[in-house]
């Protein structure tokens, strides 16, 4: 509220009037704001939007951040297990492996940008909806797929427990996205 800091100030001064001088004396106060200019009002809003369209920025990279790492779980328990290993005896060559955990992982990981899509043009988000920028988001979602899905294959061999690994590349990928969206 536009009056909230007028009306404390003037409690305040009429509290320590009292209290220095007794009851009997009192400051009367009268609030009559100017009206806001249009660029005020602009940059209060403009500044409402960037909060919420860097909050919700921050939200869609933790959770694309978590999603992205959950996909070395596998190949991580993998590695103990020897799957990879079985196959290659049964005829599997590293190629097909490799293509299909890809496939697979791409699939899995477009169903969530898809619903993230849908929400952001459900909610018409400006950033994400106008000029035709819905495409344009969802190509960008699609090459950080690739992009980290395949980091996550290469950085899978470092560790050996599923769980520690899995933490290791959510905090390896929001600190990275951290620094490049702060950079930007």
């Amino acid at each position: 509220d536009i009056h909230s800091s007028a009306i404390s100030l003037s409690n305040t001064m009429n509290f320590l009037l009292k209290f220095y001088c007794g009851e009997s004396k009192n400051i009367q106060t009268i609030n009559d704001p100017l009206p806001r200019l249009d660029r005020m009002r602009y940059a209060s809003r403009s500044g409402i939007t960037m909060f919420k369209g860097l909050s919700l920025a921050q939200c869609t990279l933790f959770g694309l951040a978590c999603l992205v790492a959950s996909f070395s779980v596998f190949h991580i328990r993998e590695k103990s297990s020897g799957a990879k290993h079985l196959q290659k005896v049964c005829g599997v060559s590293s190629r097909v492996f490799w293509f299909a955990n890809l496939t697979w992982d791409c699939f899995h990981f477009l169903l969530p940008i898809f619903i993230i899509l849908i929400c952001f043009a459900g909610f018409k988000i400006p950033a994400y909806t106008e000029d035709g920028r819905l495409g344009i988001v969802f190509f960008c979602f699609l090459l950080f797929g690739l992009a980290s899905i395949a980091s996550m294959y290469v950085l899978h061999f470092i560790f050996k427990s599923p769980a520690g690994g899995t933490v290791a590349m959510i905090i390896f990928n929001t600190v990275a996205g951290e620094y490049f969206f702060f950079r930007i």
